[in-house]
């Protein structure tokens, strides 16, 4: 579900996208996956949101990156963004 725009490049409305997601994910965790990744773009590039934050990381990519002693155990380590 890497593709959110329909043919011919139009913009999906939100409505439709969140839509696009819930058909094409085969789970719960999936559709918030893709609400994430959703969100994490949003807050990267919305003139809104982009200047509050100098990195926005999904949890799971901060955790494969923090020392282990900081680390949350891999249980925990999904469906959650953090922003510095």
């Amino acid at each position: 579900m890497s593709d959110v725009s329909p043919a011919g490049g139009q913009a999906l409305s939100l409505r439709n996208l969140l839509e696009r997601y819930r058909a094409g994910s085969s789970s719960e965790r999936e559709q918030g996956t893709y609400f994430e990744r959703l969100v994490k773009v949003w807050l990267e590039i919305a003139p809104t949101q982009k200047t509050q934050f100098s990195r926005v990381l999904m949890f799971a990519d901060w955790a494969k990156e923090t020392p282990s002693s900081k680390a949350v155990p891999p249980r925990t380590t999904q469906g959650r963004l953090l922003g510095r």
